[in-house]
């Protein structure tokens, strides 16, 4: 062999001490990241699972009577429309 055991047991003491220095670092980043990260997921799935099926539609409503008025205009608009052009067209 070309390193020795003394070499050998030099290094594994070196770079234990270098992992006893850094692990607890970069485990607290990771730890710290990971917990933000599940923080803001438990907020996001707290909150869509406390709203309710009745007040999404309480929401909604207002939003619902807009379409469904807009569309039956809309609708009666087109008809007046045909209707005139049918009529010149006969004329």
């Amino acid at each position: 062999m070309l390193i020795g055991e003394k070499t050998i047991e030099s290094l594994k003491k070196i770079f234990m001490k270098e992992l006893e220095t850094l692990f607890p670092t970069v485990m607290n980043q990771y730890l710290d990241s990971f917990q933000t990260e599940n923080a803001s997921k438990s907020f996001a799935g707290i909150y869509i699972d406390n709203i309710s099926e009745k007040s999404i539609h309480e929401i909604y409503k207002p939003l619902s009577k807009i379409i469904i008025t807009g569309s039956v205009l809309l609708g009666l608009i087109i008809g007046l429309f045909q209707s005139a052009i049918f009529f010149i067209q006969n004329n």
